[in-house]
């Protein structure tokens, strides 16, 4: 191999590692790019569950308090029953 050839070579190889260098960070983006929307996906997830544990934990509370309601209704009714059949 004379000088010229190998200079040849190694403009070839010169090109082709730029060539496998630049598709190389072009496919290290688009996964860089995917994994940015998966967090961001997962965030807003979180948020709709913290909102909705929430919005559970407020239900939860308001069928307690109708269930001591409804318990006091009771109670009052047969207080009253029992004062008319003493009467």
């Amino acid at each position: 191999m004379n000088e010229f050839e190998i200079w040849v070579y190694r403009g070839l190889i010169t090109a082709l590692i730029i060539v496998l260098y630049y598709l190389f960070q072009r496919w290290i983006r688009r996964i860089d790019q995917r994994f940015d929307e998966l967090i961001k996906a997962v965030q807003k997830q979180n948020e709709q569950a913290i909102r909705q544990s929430g919005e559970i934990l407020n239900l939860t509370k308001r069928v307690d308090t109708c269930c001591k309601r409804l318990d006091d209704h009771s109670k009052r009714i047969r207080m009253i029953e029992m004062n008319q059949v003493k009467s």
